[in-house]
Formats: structure tokens, C-alpha cells, sequence
């Protein structure tokens, strides 16, 4: 009987052939003790069939041997979905192909997910394969983990409803992706805007909360408001306080922030070297445990925060440190937390952490090993877990700075696992002064833990007018008396909300649900970890830059006028995560068996009839500008254009190499294009 096992990836593949014990590596296979085969996809080696694939023969096609967009064409229903091999997997799908027909027992070996168990299962079904299957499920690919999976292989079958709603899931996006997008820019030329519109259930989520916050910046209009501080003097101390106001305070806007300032002026007379009393005096023990280990998101998050890195950039240096340098755990991880069999593992990675990083090595010292933070949870882990350093004894001379710079919050974050908790005490009074109620708060850290290695997160949206340091407050009891010694009134503005940073997209794509006000939707979103993937989000951002619908200025991601016609005119269910949502509750229902895979495709299919339908209406106007393409080429200080006097730019031929010619700036208000002649314009000889 030959066993093989199909991972997801080739770093799973090694995990298990190591532990099974390798006999023979193989292009695309590694033989094992016992006779069994190892192999492996590159993530999905697989995709679905282009449009063109179900639609007429007798469809006119373009110059490149595509078929015309046509309304009458749409939309587009499979009847029988098709895959494809994608061009870059074709070698290595050829082995996995040879190797089933050897195989008796095939085990699967994705990622413990939806898409893991989906992205093996659609390769057995594509090459038909008939034998047993059985279901490899782990998280990690240490040896402890790997060992307890491959002890505890299941039947396949009783995880086929993951890979089924992965599917549908996929064809459902298909059927939302080629058609609309199809459907909108055909309406757009049929207006007079020959634009490629592309529309997307995460994609067009993502566009929407950006044009949205630039509207609201746009759109914001700042109001004045005041704060009033008084200097409180007690026989043990002096402190700030801030005063607050009651219920029938009159003067307020809906955030109870005084609007008007001969309330303000009135309040500080009447306080002004006043007696007064403490109400309460509050005294609490509080402690800050270390923060989870970092998962992707979290750390595009703070690498944009804290260097300016792009979601991308920063996705391609995990990569690197996984792959190339082999110092980092998997990183396309949406999870914080550890397995609990690698917490034995901890000396050992510190060890070789302390040769790697030399840095490091006085904090590492500090460590303590037995101490066992919430980080290791085995209920906690998804398809993987957080991103830590490994066992790896490394260069890191050979890291490029960006690398190191990410390799440091990686380390730090897994370092902080071992110290303990920050402790401090959270003090809080309150005053009263010719019966205004004034009210103080203190921290004072008894012990920074953990904190010595990294800083702890602030508040990125801190509420205005609150920005007070953090303050010692001394001793007091209840009824000690007071004097309000110094008050002032501090003039404030309103801020319009942030624009968007690669960062805080990633965050708003995470904790979508906090966009949206339907409680039902808000859960399944905070449950289903937000909209797009960990892999996915940054390859979104790319997406949405590449097309010109959004624009980097500084840190700050802006939508561009096109961005915003394209949402302006989009339907609202297609532009909103709660589509996540619904599509997240019905592959729930696909999971536990009360929804098939073909009612769901059935909805999804209606959902697209009806908005192609509605977008064939010739009375719809979707007002979309065509956008000016960017002149390329060198633009000359020379040569002018004969007719509107605009200056003419070089520009290579595409077809020819080597060859040149000259077009006008301002196009495409003028035409004009001109024959290249030893680097100088000329125009085209007329016809005699």
C-alpha cells in the first residue's frame, strides 16, 4: 500500500517527510520510510476558467484573440464549473498527477481550513482520483504537532463540507467579479465612459471605506468647543482636574463638549479660588499582560505605524525571512496565539535568538522560560499560528535593514511572552466645587514587565480634548477639603476623522464589523476575522493602486476622482461588507449541512441576474469620467504641436523595438501624433 500525502505547501511537505522519515528527495516528491510519498501544491494550482471558456464560439474576438464584451452575452451562469492548471503550477501538478496513479491512499494535507481542505480536494477531483483519503489537520509543523496529527488521521469525508463552501464560496465570487465588473463598464461605454471598471465583493468593501472617509474629511466642518481645568491644591499635593458636566448642562453638542463660551467664562468665575471637597477617592491594582504574538495584520499594522511600510512590502519581507533566511515561522497567519506543545520549545529559540541577535541578548537573559502566558492556547489556533522567531541559527548580516527591522518586532513580541505583567495603580478623584463636579485621574507604573522590551499600543483615535498626561495623584479621603487654586478654559476645535494609511486599512479591513450597524452582521464579521485574508489584503491594496481607483500621497491612501464615480454608482449591497457577512452565514449553513453548495450558488446567481438586468437598462447614466491617460515618454521643451501649440512627448513603439514617436500632451482634446526622424518629430506625408 503506497501512502501519499499532498500538503498545501512545501514547508508542510518537509515537516511531514521529516518526521516520517526521509529516504529520497525527488523533483516535486520526497520518498519516505515505509514507502511513503510526500508531494505538494503551491497553494492553489488550480483556478476557475475565464468567461471566455462558456461562452459562444461565434463571439467576434479582440487583437489579442480575447472575445468582445457584450451585454447579450451576459450574465454568465455556468452550468458545469471548469478548472484550470494555472500556467506557473503546470510542472508540479504534472507530478502530483504521476504520483496518484501509484497512490492507494492519498491523505490530504492543506491548511485546517476552508481553503486548505478545498485546495487539495479540487486537485483529486480534477484527476478523478477513486481511492481512500484521509485528513491530515495541524496548525504547525513543529515535531510534537506534526507527530500528534499524523497519529490522529480521520476520513477525509468528514471534512468535505469545509472544502465545499471554500468552493462555493469561490464560484460565487466568480460569478459576483466577471459579471458585474463586465456589466458596469459595458453601462459606463454606453454613457460615453470607455473605462475598465472592475467590481469585487472585498474589493469594492475596501474602495467603499476609503471614498468614504475622504468624503467625511471632505465633508467636515470643525466647531469650536471648550475645556475647563482647574489646578486643585490639597494639603498632600496638587493636581489637574477636568470638569464635568451633568445631564442638564445646557450649552453642549451630542459628545457633551461645551459649545458656548460665555458658559465657559461663567463656570471659571464661579470656581475661581473657591473651596470645595473630595466627593470619592478611588485606588485600584491594575496589570497589562503581554500582547499576542503578531500575526500578519497586526504586523502590516505596525510596520506601517511605526516605519512607513506598505502592507505589501511587508507581507514580501516575512516571506523572505520564512523562506529565504528561514528565521521567522509561516507569516500569512490571521492568528496571535502559539500551540502549547512549542512552550518547551521556548529555551531553545531563545538560545538561538541570542546567537542570532546579539541586540537582543541582555533582554534574553532577563527571560523567564517558566513563566506561561495566555499566547499558548491550543483552542485558540486557526489554519496557523503567530509569527515567531525559530530554532534557526542565522546571519543577519545577510538581512537588508527593512529585514531586520521586521525580524526585531517579531522577536520582541515573542521575547515579551517570558517577562511579566505590567503593574501599576489606577488612581481616580472626584471634587466638587461650588457644586461643579471636576474629576482626576493618575496612573503610576509599580512595574514595567513586559513593557521593557516593547511600548505598549495607544489609542490611535484618542477622544479630542483628552490628551492630558498621565498624572501622580497624591493621598486623599472622601470630604478632605480643597482649593480650586488656578482654572483656565482651553479653546479647542473639533478634528475631522484620519485619512486612511496602509495600516489602518488593514485594521479597517480586519474590524469591519465596527463600520457597519446591524448588530447580526457586526458578529458574523467579528467572528469571521473581517473581510479579505491575511494572504489576500495586501494584493487588494496593490489592486485597488494598479487600477488608479486609490493614490499614495505621503503614508496616506486617498481614492482618486475615478474611485469615487465607480462608488458613487455601484450598488449599495455590492459595495458593503455586510455581502461578507450574508455570504459568511451561508457558508456556515454549507459547513453544517442545512445549506447545499448549489443553493447557495442559486442566490448568487439571482442576486447577479437582477443587477446585470438592471444595468442593461439603456436609461441608467452611471456618470463616470473617463480619466486623462498619463503621458509617457519624455516630454520636450522643443518641439510643439502645430495645432494646439501643447508640447509633443517621445515615446517608445510598443510593436517595434527600437522605434519611436511623437504625441501630443494634451491628449486626447488633440490627436495629433508624428513620425520620429533621428529624434525629431515629423508629420506624416499627405497623400498626393
Amino acid at each position: 500500500m503506497i501512502r501519499l500525502f499532498i500538503a498545501e505547501k512545501p514547508s508542510v511537505a518537509k515537516a511531514i517527510s521529516e518526521s516520517l522519515g526521509i529516504v529520497k528527495r525527488d523533483k516535486g516528491f520526497i520518498t519516505c520510510k515505509n514507502g511513503d510519498l510526500v508531494t505538494w501544491c503551491v497553494g492553489h494550482v488550480l483556478e476557475q476558467a475565464e468567461p471566455d471558456a462558456y461562452t459562444s464560439d461565434d463571439i467576434p474576438k479582440t487583437k489579442s484573440g480575447k472575445k468582445l464584451w457584450r451585454e447579450e452575452d451576459l450574465p454568465i451562469i455556468p452550468e458545469k464549473w471548469l478548472l484550470e492548471v494555472k500556467k506557473e503550477t503546470k510542472d508540479q501538478v504534472k507530478v502530483i498527477q504521476s504520483l496518484l496513479k501509484q497512490a492507494s491512499v492519498v491523505i490530504n494535507a492543506g491548511d485546517p481550513d476552508r481553503e486548505g481542505q478545498l485546495l487539495i480536494d479540487e486537485v483529486l477531483d480534477y484527476f478523478h482520483f477513486k481511492g481512500e483519503t484521509l485528513r491530515y489537520w495541524a496548525s504547525a509543523q513543529d515535531e510534537a504537532s506534526v507527530q500528534k496529527a499524523l497519529s490522529a488521521l480521520k476520513p477525509n469525508k468528514a471534512f468535505e463540507k469545509f472544502g465545499l463552501a471554500a468552493r462555493a464560496r469561490s464560484k460565487a465570487d466568480w460569478l459576483y467579479g466577471m459579471n458585474l465588473s463586465r456589466a458596469y463598464t459595458l453601462a459606463s461605454k454606453r454613457t460615453g465612459a470607455p473605462v475598465l471598471l472592475s467590481v469585487g465583493r472585498v474589493q469594492s468593501a475596501v474602495l467603499n471605506l476609503i471614498v468614504t472617509r475622504d468624503k467625511q474629511i471632505k465633508n467636515f466642518r470643525p466647531k469650536n468647543y471648550f475645556r475647563i481645568i482647574a489646578e486643585i491644591n490639597h494639603k498632600n499635593g496638587s493636581f489637574i482636574a477636568s470638569w464635568k458636566p451633568t445631564e442638564e448642562q445646557n450649552g453642549l453638542d451630542e459628545e457633551n463638549r461645551l459649545l458656548d463660551e460665555k458658559i465657559a467664562d461663567a463656570l471659571l468665575a464661579k470656581i475661581q479660588n473657591k473651596t470645595g471637597e473630595i466627593t470619592s477617592f478611588e485606588e485600584k491594582a491594575g496589570k497589562l499582560e503581554p500582547p499576542l504574538c503578531l500575526d500578519l495584520g497586526s504586523l502590516q499594522i505596525k510596520a506601517n505605524a511605526k516605519y512607513g511600510f506598505s502592507s505589501e512590502e511587508v507581507l514580501n519581507i516575512c516571506q523572505s525571512l520564512y523562506e529565504i533566511h528561514k528565521l521567522t515561522s509561516y507569516p500569512r497567519s490571521d492568528c496571535g496565539y502559539l500551540p502549547e506543545d512549542q512552550f518547551k520549545e521556548a529555551p531553545e529559540v531563545l538560545s538561538s535568538l541570542s546567537k542570532n541577535y546579539p541586540a537582543l541578548s541582555s533582554l534574553i537573559a532577563k527571560a523567564n522560560t517558566a513563566l506561561k502566558s495566555k499566547v499558548w492556547n491550543d483552542k485558540k489556533i486557526t489554519a496557523h499560528h503567530g509569527i515567531i522567531p525559530t530554532k534557526k541559527i542565522g546571519d543577519l548580516s545577510q538581512l537588508s535593514d527593512k529585514e531586520i527591522k521586521i525580524y526585531d518586532l517579531i522577536c520582541r513580541t515573542y521575547l515579551a511572552q517570558f517577562f511579566s505583567a505590567q503593574t501599576f495603580q489606577n488612581t481616580k478623584i472626584d471634587i466638587s466645587i461650588s457644586e461643579e463636579k471636576f474629576t482626576a485621574q493618575g496612573k503610576t507604573i509599580t512595574s514595567k514587565g513586559w513593557t521593557e522590551i516593547l511600548s505598549t499600543e495607544k489609542e490611535e483615535n484618542s477622544k479630542e480634548g483628552e490628551e492630558d498626561k498621565e498624572q501622580t495623584l497624591p493621598k486623599v479621603a472622601q470630604n478632605d477639603p480643597i482649593l480650586c487654586q488656578k482654572s483656565e478654559k482651553k479653546s479647542l476645535q473639533t478634528k475631522p476623522p484620519r485619512p486612511f494609511t496602509e495600516g489602518t486599512v488593514i485594521s479597517a479591513m480586519i474590524n469591519v464589523h465596527k463600520f457597519i450597524d446591524d448588530p447580526k452582521q457586526q458578529k458574523i464579521l467579528k467572528d469571521g476575522e473581517g473581510i479579505g485574508t491575511p494572504a489576500t489584503r495586501a494584493s487588494i491594496l496593490s489592486e485597488l493602486k494598479k487600477k488608479e481607483y486609490i493614490e499614495e500621497k505621503g503614508k496616506n491612501l486617498l481614492s482618486t476622482k475615478l474611485g469615487q464615480e465607480l462608488i458613487d454608482c455601484l450598488n449599495p449591497k455590492i459595495k458593503s461588507p455586510v455581502m461578507t457577512a450574508v455570504f459568511e452565514r451561508f457558508l456556515k449553513q454549507i459547513e453544517d449541512g442545512s445549506m447545499t453548495e448549489e443553493a447557495f450558488i442559486t442566490l448568487s446567481s439571482k442576486e447577479v441576474t437582477l443587477e446585470v438586468a438592471r444595468l442593461k437598462d439603456p436609461k441608467i447614466n452611471l456618470h463616470i469620467t473617463a480619466p486623462s491617460p498619463k503621458i509617457t515618454g519624455k516630454i520636450s521643451s522643443k518641439y510643439k504641436c502645430p495645432k494646439c501649440r501643447s508640447p509633443l512627448s517621445r515615446r517608445a513603439s510598443k510593436n517595434k523595438k527600437g522605434t519611436y514617436w511623437w504625441g501630443c500632451t494634451n491628449y486626447p482634446t488633440c490627436k495629433e501624433t508624428f513620425f520620429d526622424e533621428k529624434g525629431k518629430p515629423v508629420a506624416p506625408k499627405k497623400k498626393a
